[in-house]
């Protein structure tokens, strides 16, 4: 084992610089903890395998909203960060909370309205023709056919060009807020 520098030692020993992160990490592990044992509780229906119904509208909504905090916060705290700080540059601060509800607001509506969207789809599907997504039947072909498409948008320029603009928060807010963005940060 080879000896640690005094930096990565101090760096591995000392606590977070951003506040609240130990708050927010001790949330996170009671959360996933808390869910994992209702996984064990209610496990009955989540061993039925492919063509599982989504259940009804409100359980649905909050696995959604449940899965989209785990998949997208991390991402979007670097907005939300990039945000506070356009904000504080436009001299914004008063209006801060309203603000930055607002932002993070619509980014969970649209995602919300996202799911909505894929949920009635599911349900107008095994209300019309239930038998076109049967795993015995077509539900192979359809499950390929979303990786086959799912393969190519990897590869694909749309792919990239999305990318681009979602990369960088600075680079949107540049963009859309104009050139006060580089006075904000200062």
């Amino acid at each position: 084992m080879r000896p640690m520098h005094s930096s990565s030692a101090a760096a591995a020993q000392a606590p977070s610089r951003r506040p609240g992160v130990a708050g927010w990490t001790m949330a996170v592990v009671a959360l996933s903890i808390a869910a994992w044992l209702g996984a064990l509780v209610f496990m009955g229906g989540m061993d039925e395998g492919p063509g599982t119904p989504l259940n009804r509208l409100p359980v649905f909504l909050s696995g959604w909203v449940v899965m989209l905090t785990a998949m997208m916060l991390p991402s979007e705290l670097n907005y939300i960060g990039a945000f506070a700080v356009l904000l504080r540059g436009r001299g914004l601060v008063a209006r801060r909370r309203g603000l930055m509800t607002s932002f993070i607001s619509g980014y969970g509506i649209a995602w919300i309205a996202y799911g909505l969207v894929a949920y009635v789809v599911d349900w107008l599907i095994r209300a019309i023709s239930p038998e076109m997504i049967a795993w015995n039947r077509a539900g192979p072909y359809i499950a390929g056919s979303v990786l086959v498409f799912a393969g190519l948008y990897q590869i694909s320029r749309l792919k990239h060009s999305c990318l681009t603009g979602c990369r960088s928060p600075l680079s949107f807010f540049a963009r859309y807020w104009g050139a006060t963005i580089m006075l904000a940060g200062r």
